[in-house]
């Protein structure tokens, strides 16, 4: 690194009023210099100290460092650790890294602490050492040492000699003045080293090159005055190689590079599903008792997304070969003996945490990383462990054993039941199949006299081919929640045995071995199949009602001048069987060769008010019972058959990106007896009010189905559309904005019959359909090549207008409904139609809304426009532009200030221009690096439209030079 001026880095913890140094560096940098800036840490006593000095003033701190007095910080004064004196060495000179804040080979002056001890002594005496208990005190160090390691690359646990150093890096003479080249074209058989500079000396260059856990080449060759460049060759690829020169004449090393190229790689692949809540009784048990936990709980204990992992996709180049491929065989087929244990756990039942923390603990062992099969042994896993547990395992592609021993005695609260609890959780398992694991097996082995067995074991089956397990405290389905929990590891030789001892009791009892005990399989995934619904009546039952419209053929074809005197037929036999008359009307269409027979059934019955009320009554209860005892969650958690009722449920929100879908494949919903969807569509003609009112009592997809089929195939009055939008929840007006939109996209005319629609519409739901119809037009031109006679085009400005009239007589919640909904998947189209309404809307309150949604989507399109670097340039500068414009709308004056209190956060400049820092905690400094850099594009355009913006104008200059240099190697 060039540069005269020295970073120094200061780690201190201020223990009984005194500062004592834990770890400190500095390097040479070409950032100006500033004095000693303070920092406090995370913990209690904490300090980090940070400068750039000059030359002169860094040679005079290094030198206190050495000697007995007081050092001033900021104010603050220290007493000299009294380092002892170490000459010039150098670090990272070869192929093996050490820890540090440089990872390239430098000169390092050590300035060494030699009592270590007593330094040592101190820290414990800031951490109340001899106060606590030992785990207390262990988590304590452990915690103090971690911080260090993260502010300073050093790792005190594994390099505890450097405590209480401090450390100054130089770069080497000329780390600057030569590139390397490895050549790809050639198969890696070549090294160049090229000049960048002259010299007028001899210099002599080694390059050490390693392939295949061997060095290929060592070789040392003469670079001389007049040659610009060296190759080095060899006979098998270079995946290794180190650079290193020396000034022959003075022997000094003046360059050190080195290279690791990557000659094959894998990438696991997990796909992801929707993200959805289990929210049960558990869970607003803890929410309830833990409320200050509640965001906690939602994340990590309602929230789920099952991952289904495919085989990893690896790449491999041609420079590979049989040595290779014999390398990875042979360490594979020794790796089950390394036996690298995994830690155990141990969670105080506190308050909640404890059960709360006991199931975050156990579901991270049991989806772990490279696992694909766990055998969970517990006595009293029942249907409260398996809603715990089964539910929310995330890993689809893992296989679950469960073995258990239930009997009468319920172990949730240790008493007898009436009921066996295997049966209990066996009926829980099958209607549940779909949200728990689909690789799941329930085993429940019985004993005649006694309990089956006692102990609680996790084991798991490692890809590798080794296995690890533990010894649980507790049943799962009270883990934490009476007494603490502990996951204890076992010994690999153990889990082994255990393994066994499993196998040996499953044989021995399905081979009836073990005449005492029994086993029952449960539960058995790939085996089981949904429940069947009950068969339809059959259709003889009531062919003898209308045998005098039976044709030679045997088929029943009623004419349609005689539907009325079919309907009568029904209608006399409705006192003896009001059950069977009811379903036979709704059979009536397979009867009617038309087009659409329910609009002329509904005509004709429609002239009889009491047969009416009698059908109305009977299906209604018929439909109730068929629809409640329907699980729709057995087609699958993301069928649409359960997404629908969802949706009915007000359970899930409609996507906001349109819902193409629903509109364009209804008809296909199926489920119960044939007869009972024909009477749904029968109905819809009827009576459109009672049609909604049993959707919004029985939240039935197929019904939601048949709606859409019927308005996809025929035309309707402005009343039905009104009703439905009318007594609809949320979703049902925004799949009716959605619908709307496709009939004037296929039909011009259709918008003037819109019109007339929206006038019969209240305003809070009148404003929900105006959300979803800008978003969907705005989409569409976005998309589209906009041409004059465009009708969405030509209706666009209106339908903005008409929102923003009638919007400022909608109350709090419907705006806020409407400012959700309107929406565009683009970032600046999205913020400018929030912008573009504020604009529009007269009350001053209702317009800061919008105003302050389309700040707020422009701030969260800046954070993300330069992480992702497609379309950066338009994205970020449009996005920018809107920014400082609708902060000049809302806050005028005070723009300024307020920009400065959104975006200006000097943590992250301080931390982006910290050198070195990029060498030993990369992730910090390139996320900090992004924010500055992003912080000072806004604030550069702020300025170009605001010159007399002095206090950002001030900012921008202080940090502008130093971020840029940062980026400089």
């Amino acid at each position: 690194m060039n540069g005269n001026n020295y970073f120094i880095k200061l780690i201190m913890l201020l223990i009984d009023d005194e500062l004592i140094l834990l770890y400190g560096f500095g390097s040479l940098t070409n950032q100006k210099a500033y004095g000693w800036k303070e920092k406090v840490g995370n913990e209690k006593g904490q300090y980090i100290f940070k400068s750039i000095l000059n030359q002169k003033d860094a040679e005079i701190f290094f030198d206190k460092l050495k000697h007995p007095g007081k050092i001033i910080l900021n104010k603050k004064e220290f007493m000299s650790p009294e380092l002892f004196y170490r000459e010039t060495v150098l670090c990272n000179d070869g192929l093996k890294k050490e820890q540090g804040p440089i990872n390239k080979s430098k000169k390092l002056t050590e300035l060494w602490n030699t009592k270590k001890d007593d330094l040592f002594n101190k820290i414990k005496i800031s951490v109340d050492y001899n106060k606590m208990s030992d785990i207390d005190n262990y988590k304590s160090i452990y915690k103090l040492f971690t911080w260090i390691r993260d502010e300073s690359g050093i790792n005190l646990f594994s390099e505890g000699y450097r405590l209480g150093n401090f450390e100054i890096y130089y770069s080497l003479d000329n780390e600057n003045d030569f590139r390397i080249d490895t050549h790809k074209d050639c198969g890696l058989l070549k090294t160049t080293v090229r000049k960048l500079e002259e010299f007028e000396d001899n210099l002599i260059v080694n390059c050490l090159s390693k392939h295949k856990m061997r060095t290929i080449i060592n070789q040392t060759k003469i670079f001389l005055p007049e040659e610009d460049l060296i190759e080095f060759t060899s006979k098998e690829p270079m995946s290794e190689v180190l650079i290193q020169i020396w000034n022959e004449e003075n022997g000094d090393l003046i360059f050190s590079e080195n290279y690791t190229l990557i000659l094959s790689f894998s990438i696991n692949i997990g796909l992801s599903s929707p993200i959805f809540k289990i929210k049960d009784d558990w869970t607003q048990k803890l929410i309830k008792s833990a409320t200050n936990r509640k965001e906690y709980i939602e994340e990590n204990i309602e929230t789920i997304s099952h991952i289904q992992y495919r085989d990893p996709i690896s790449k491999e180049n041609e420079y590979r070969n049989e040595i290779d491929y014999a390398i990875e065989k042979g360490l594979k087929i020794f790796s089950i003996f390394y036996r690298n244990y995994s830690k155990g756990v141990f969670v105080k039942n506190e308050n909640k945490d404890g059960e709360i923390e006991s199931f975050i603990k156990i579901r991270k062992f049991i989806e772990a990383s490279g696992v694909y099969k766990v055998v969970i042994v517990d006595p009293y896993f029942s249907v409260i462990a398996a809603k715990k547990i089964l539910t929310r395992i995330s890993r689809a592609d893992l296989e679950i054993i469960i073995i258990t021993a239930l009997d009468k005695v319920n172990p949730d609260i240790g008493e007898k039941s009436d009921k066996n609890q295997a049966i209990i959780l066996k009926s829980f398992l099958e209607n549940n199949s779909q949200l728990i694991s689909p690789r799941l097996t329930v085993i429940n082995i019985s004993r005649n006299k006694r309990q089956a067995f006692h102990d609680r074991y996790l084991l798991r089956y490692h890809k590798d081919g080794s296995v690890d397990g533990f010894l649980l405290s507790n049943s799962l389905n009270s883990m934490g929640q009476f007494y603490p929990f502990v996951i204890a590891p076992m010994n690999y030789e153990v889990c082994l045995e255990v393994s066994d001892y499993l196998d040996e009791i499953t044989k021995s009892i399905l081979n009836e071995e073990d005449k005492s005990m029994k086993s029952e399989v449960l539960y058995y995934s790939k085996n089981f199949l949904p429940v069947e619904y009950e068969k339809e009546y059959k259709e003889l039952l009531c062919l003898e009602w209308f045998n005098r419209w039976k044709t030679d053929e045997n088929v029943i074809i009623i004419p349609k001048e005689e539907i009325q005197e079919a309907i009568f037929t029904i209608f006399e036999k409705w006192e003896k069987d009001s059950r069977i008359a009811c379903i036979m009307l709704c059979s009536l269409n397979k009867f009617l060769e038309l087009r659409n027979p329910y609009k002329i059934l509904a005509n004709t019955i429609g002239k009889d008010d009491k047969f009416i009320e009698d059908f109305l009554n009977e299906f209604f209860i018929l439909a109730e019972q068929i629809e409640f005892s329907i699980n729709h969650l057995k087609k699958g958690l993301y069928s649409e058959e359960n997404q629908l009722y969802l949706f009915l449920s007000n359970k899930a929100k409609l996507n906001r990106a349109g819902n193409k879908n629903l509109i364009y494949y209804g008809g296909h919903i199926y489920y119960g007896p044939s007869w009972l969807r024909s009477g749904y569509n029968l109905l819809i003609y009827l009576n459109s009010k009672k049609y909604f009112d049993l959707m919004d009592k029985l939240k039935s997809p197929m019904m939601f189905d048949v709606l859409i089929y019927q308005l996809t195939s025929y035309d309707f009055d402005n009343d039905f559309y009104q009703t439905f939008i009318e007594e609809g929840n949320i979703n049902i007006q925004i799949f009716f904005a959605d619908y709307f939109f496709n009939r004037i996209g296929h039909n011009n005319n259709f918008f003037e019959r819109y019109k007339k629609i929206l006038n019969l519409i209240s305003n809070d739901k009148l404003i929900i359909q105006l959300t979803r119809m800008i978003s969907r037009v705005r989409f569409y031109l976005r998309i589209k090549p906009i041409e004059e006679n465009d009708i969405f085009f030509i209706i666009f400005d209106w339908i903005l207008d008409l929102f923003a009239k009638k919007v400022i007589h909608c109350s709090h919640e419907i705006v806020k409904d409407a400012m959700y909904y309107l929406y565009d998947s683009e970032t600046i189209s999205h913020c400018n139609l929030h912008y573009e309404i504020g604009r529009r809307i007269s009350n001053e309150i209702i317009k800061d809304k919008f105003f302050e949604s389309a700040l707020d989507i422009a701030e969260k399109g800046l954070m993300e426009a330069l992480i992702d670097k497609t379309n950066i340039d338009y994205d970020f500068k449009e996005l920018n532009k809107i920014y400082v414009d609708i902060l000049d709308q809302l806050y005028e004056n005070e723009s300024e200030s307020e920009l400065l209190n959104r975006i200006y956060k000097r943590e992250d400049f301080e931390t982006a221009t910290e050198p070195e820092l990029k060498n030993y905690n990369y992730d910090k400094w390139h996320n900090a690096a992004i924010s500055a850099i992003k912080q000072l594009e806004i604030l550069r355009n702020y300025i170009n439209k605001h010159p007399n913006s002095n206090r950002a104008e001030k900012i921008f200059n202080n940090w502008d030079e130093r971020v840029k240099l940062a980026w400089l190697p």
